[in-house]
């Protein structure tokens, strides 16, 4: 009897206390990668504010925020699947990166070009159109930056990363911090995001190239078409997702108006934030799941799964019970005593956050068993179901009803998701050898 590699590495894995062990080092890792660019991102985005005139900045959040909508299309659901395919081990992990490489490169062209589209429909100014420019550069940087971090976390060391991810911040905050000391114009504050990337990118390529050599001539065709026919679900998903993330606030303000939206903000953008930290655990369990479900349901996939649950339950349900707490207390010191009739719907949205929680595990789990179209139709369902929530109930209890209605979302999405991965993960669906140990 032979023992495969991969099999041994996420048997040691999934074992007691070292599966905790592991996710906390790669979790912590990721945790500290983005908790680090989202900083930096925001001192830029307070530099700017400070140098540029109302219009000016008005222009830098403007052509930042249409980027970042596009920027779901550069990414084309690519990481998640060569995440997939890196933890199963058992091909070539030059050839697996090279290809994700290739068709992020090939997804980035044409958010560029629909990047442009939009630009022409806002009516860009010449120098809009300048950080249009840098900002499509970008793409292809952030998208190369992000292949070679994967990589990391398909082997459980996404530590091995932090170093040129917290270079590129530091690069990212130096462009800002020279463009304020210069009293520069706008393009220059949009130009640390690329700055930043490239400088992450170089770095990452010194630090992987140890283990792996992509290479434009280790890319296929067949195996680039393989990649798009796993992706495109998820890229379609993550579309979906961003949608249902702002739908909430842009039907708040058609049918409440902009009071509502004010009230509703801090509440959000307060639990949003806390979403970093199960983002991170994702980034592990991913790989752990996929690894003990290559074959298929199996004992070990079940244990890995239980485990992401109760290590999203530990992670969440702490931020449920402190804004049901603290929830009041926190908005009135940080946002002034006006937003404390917020405090129910940063409540609300704080259990929301513990639904979502383990949505994300669930969803890890459809994509290890290769069911990333189910994933996709879920998010219309969830999409659908979040719009109608957000129509009866935002007339009658305005900014509350659209915590409401994230919170039935929520809800609606474990019940199916939950039961599709009880479902796929039934016995009888182990394979033999699994079969005959019960």
């Amino acid at each position: 009897m032979t023992v495969d590699a991969t099999d041994l590495s996420h048997s040691r894995i999934l074992s007691l206390g070292l599966f905790l062990k592991t996710v906390g080092r790669n979790s912590g890792a990721l945790t500290i990668s983005g908790a680090a660019q989202k900083l930096a991102s925001f001192l830029v985005l307070v530099l700017a504010n400070r140098a540029l005139s109302r219009d000016q900045f008005g222009a830098f959040a403007l052509v930042l925020a249409t980027a970042e909508i596009v920027r779901v299309v550069s990414a084309f659901g690519v990481d998640q699947i060569s995440l997939r395919a890196l933890a199963r081990g058992g091909g070539d992990e030059s050839r697996i990166v090279s290809n994700a490489l290739l068709l992020k490169a090939l997804a980035s062209v044409g958010a560029v070009l629909i990047f442009a589209g939009a630009a022409w429909y806002l009516r860009f100014s010449p120098a809009m159109w300048v950080g249009w420019a840098l900002l499509s550069v970008d793409y292809f940087l952030s998208a190369g930056a992000l292949s070679l971090v994967s990589y990391h976390q398909a082997s459980v060391r996404a530590d091995r990363a932090v170093p040129a991810v917290i270079l590129g911040t530091v690069a990212t905050l130096s462009v800002g911090v020279l463009a304020f000391a210069l009293h520069a114009p706008m393009p220059w504050f949009l130009a640390s995001i690329p700055a930043g990337n490239a400088v992450a990118v170089l770095a990452l390529w010194m630090i992987t190239r140890r283990w792996v050599r992509p290479s434009i001539r280790l890319a296929s065709r067949v195996a680039l078409l393989r990649f798009a026919r796993a992706a495109w679900p998820l890229a379609v998903s993550g579309a979906i997702v961003l949608l249902y993330f702002r739908v909430s606030t842009l039907m708040l303000a058609k049918i409440d108006g902009l009071g509502a939206v004010a009230s509703y903000t801090p509440a959000y953008k307060l639990s949003e934030a806390f979403l970093l930290l199960p983002a991170a655990l994702a980034g592990t369990t991913l790989p752990v799941l996929a690894g003990a479900l290559r074959r298929g349901p199996s004992r070990a996939g079940i244990r890995a799964y239980e485990s992401a649950l109760l290590v999203s339950l530990a992670l969440s349900v702490p931020f449920g019970i402190g804004t049901t707490i603290l929830g009041r207390f926190v908005l009135v010191h940080v946002f002034g005593p006006s937003y404390a009739g917020s405090a129910l719907a940063l409540t609300i949205l704080g259990w929301a956050t513990v639904l979502m929680s383990l949505n994300i595990q669930t969803t890890n789990a459809l994509i290890a068993l290769d069911r990333e179209r189910l994933v996709m139709a879920v998010t219309v369902v969830n999409l659908a179901t979040n719009i109608v929530a957000n129509l009866i109930l935002i007339p009658r209890l305005s900014f509350n009803g659209s915590a409401y209605a994230t919170l039935a979302t929520e809800g609606v999405n474990l019940a199916m998701q939950a039961g599709l991965v009880a479902y796929f993960l039934r016995p009888s669906q182990w394979r033999p050898d699994e079969a005959r140990l019960t």
